[in-house]
């Protein structure tokens, strides 16, 4: 007895009208690229321009381009979660495309024994644990070719703390900020900003400005925003540092701001999503777990 077997029928070609309608769509440009700026991905872009000479020059074009990235901002890939007593992070993203599954073996490959302290940019500032030492240094997970970049060793001062630059400063540059006490009675301070660069930390001096007390101890230091760098103390005063001004001033913190337990300043109204708190510098903290977010 013979065994049937199943058939599949050839696909019909499209009708005339349909070709007539695609051509009539994909032959207008302005139609085109108004398509092309709808692609979710831009290495959904990248292939599209692979189809003809014609869709490479639509999708090569600098003003397409600039409306592309209008359209299309860095978007969250995923988070980096390092539980308490865990030898390092590990990355959870927050999408399965087919898209980002280079981008996201490559953030996942990001291993060691480290502490993030900044994320910014696709880059991530570490405290590498290295057997000797405890170095910073700088990790670019999307671009494995750079490397790991190793931060010239800190100034010997207690109250430093370091940072991603906001616009990239090359893809190792790093800046930190220093506060120096001045006088026996500690109430005027000092803040240095420094830069890295050429194997050295480049120091760029703000005014000294005075202290309602004697300089209290810093609970929270927040990473430069807009050229700006904020410190939360535990007295209840916000220590401000413009750093395109030079300028630092010290006010008090309103009273709608929230100080968490750990001394972070949190937004009011800061979400609350899947059991952690989304803080400002997008560092969530709950029932043992630190998370740092990629972009």
């Amino acid at each position: 007895m013979e065994s049937k077997t199943d058939r599949t029928e050839p696909t019909a070609p499209p009708s005339a009208a349909s070709a007539a309608a695609i051509s009539a769509v994909l032959g207008d440009d302005d139609l085109l690229r108004e398509i092309l700026l709808r692609l979710g991905f831009p290495t959904t872009l990248i292939r599209a321009a692979a189809v003809s000479k014609r869709w490479l020059r639509h999708a090569s074009d600098p003003t397409f381009l600039r409306r592309f990235r209008t359209r299309h901002p860095p978007a969250l890939l995923g988070f980096y979660i390092r539980e308490l007593g865990a030898r390092g992070p590990r990355f959870v993203p927050v999408s399965q495309a087919p898209e980002l599954a280079t981008a996201t073996r490559r953030a996942s490959a990001a291993e060691g024994r480290f502490f993030i302290s900044d994320c910014r940019n696709g880059r991530l500032l570490v405290m590498d644990f290295d057997p000797t030492a405890c170095r910073h240094a700088v990790l670019s997970p999307l671009h494995p070719a750079r490397g790991k970049v190793v931060l010239p060793p800190a100034p010997k001062q207690s109250l430093i703390w370091f940072f991603l630059t906001e616009n990239g400063g090359g893809y190792d540059g790093a800046v930190a900020v220093l506060m120096l006490p001045i006088g026996t009675t500690k109430t005027k301070v000092q803040v240095d900003l420094l830069t890295s660069g050429s194997g050295v930390w480049v120091a760029h001096r703000t005014v000294v400005i005075d202290l309602p007390e004697t300089l209290p101890p810093i609970a929270y230091t927040l990473p430069p925003v807009r050229g700006k760098i904020y410190s939360l103390t535990k007295s209840g005063h916000i220590l401000g540092l413009d750093m395109t001004a030079a300028k630092s001033s010290l006010i008090q913190r309103p009273d709608k701001g929230i100080c968490s337990a750990s001394g972070s300043l949190r937004r009011p109204g800061a979400t609350q999503m899947t059991g952690c708190w989304c803080m400002t510098k997008f560092v969530c903290m709950r029932r043992g777990i630190v998370l740092r977010m990629l972009w």
